[in-house]
Formats: structure tokens, sequence, C-alpha cells
């Protein structure tokens, strides 16, 4: 798989770039790069930014930590679309770019999906109930899911989209780079 270096280039390309404002702004979700190896921010020694304050709040604890790293190390093994879901029942959508040095999977996750193939529901309390446990510094465990992001209807097909057009901008760079060298 690609160093640490050429997916910082390609998290730098302007799509990847705009894929992930939209992501953001419009979803209230994070754009992550991930690989066999897992996240490319653990990949340079650091945390990823959960897309939600439930995820922030798992990410903290060890476990949390651990679960969530695992899960995307998981994704990042795949080869196809994969609709999943986290350690916490949150949903993920994972779309390739196939680059010359394998596979590289972009991921938006943690919501709540209410029409999304392969990832139920989530249940309010059973996730309150597991953040509570992992994060027992939380006053209200409820207040982060009721903020959750639900994705239903048109826009997980949204989401898909844009994450099909950030992983087609990546598949391009890999290939110009193969024909400049």
């Amino acid at each position: 798989m690609a160093d640490t270096d050429t997916l910082d280039r390609f998290e730098r390309l302007r799509g990847v770039q705009v894929a992930r404002t939209i992501l953001k702004d419009a979803f209230g979700l994070e754009l992550l790069l991930v690989t066999e190896s897992g996240p490319l921010a653990h990949a340079r020694g650091g945390v990823m930014v959960g897309s939600s304050e439930v995820c922030r709040s798992a990410l903290f604890s060890r476990d949390g930590f651990e679960r969530c790293d695992a899960h995307y190390r998981a994704l990042g093994s795949g080869d196809g679309e994969q609709v999943s879901t986290c350690h916490l029942g949150l949903g993920c959508l994972s779309v390739p770019a196939r680059t010359t040095d394998g596979v590289l999977h972009l991921v938006a996750s943690g919501f709540s999906a209410t029409s999304l193939e392969g990832a139920p529901p989530v249940d309010p309390r059973a996730l309150a109930h597991a953040l509570a446990a992992l994060d027992p510094s939380l006053r209200d465990a409820m207040e982060p899911v009721r903020r959750l992001p639900i994705l239903k209807g048109d826009r997980v097909a949204t989401v898909r989209t844009i994450l099909r057009v950030a992983a087609q901008e990546i598949a391009n760079e890999a290939e110009d780079e193969l024909r400049r060298l």
C-alpha cells in the first residue's frame, strides 16, 4: 500500500477536499482515508477526528479507540464498496479508490441510517448505554445521541456519490503519476 506521503498527497487533492467539506457541512460527516493499516490519521501517529460527538467521546477511551481502529482496519482490507456498522452500531459507507499500490478506501461514518442496507437503525438507549460505558465522564449520554447525524432516503445515495467522486479523483491522480513515471 502507498506510503503516508502518498496518502497525504491524495488527501490534499481538490476533489477530496471538496468532498470532505460537503460531507461535513451538509451532512455532519467526516471523510476518512483508510487502508488495511487503519485510518490515515492513525498511520500518522494521531487520532482521527470523529464525525459526531458520539464518535469523539468513544475515541477518548482506550477501548473505544481500539474497537474503532479494528473496525476501520477491517474496512480497509476489503476491495469493494461496503456498508457496515461500527462497534457502536453507527453506519459506515466505504468506497474504494483503486491505485497502483492497492486499494484506498474513502469512508463516511458515524451516523444513524434509516434506509441503508446492512445498517439497522441505531437504538438510541443502547447507544447511550454503550457510550456511557466508554466515557463515564459524560453527564448525559443521550445528548450526543440526540445530535447524531441521520441519513435517510436520497441523502444516502448522495453521500455514496460524493465518496465515489472523491475515489475517482484519487484513482485519476494515481494513474497520472504512473504515466509521468
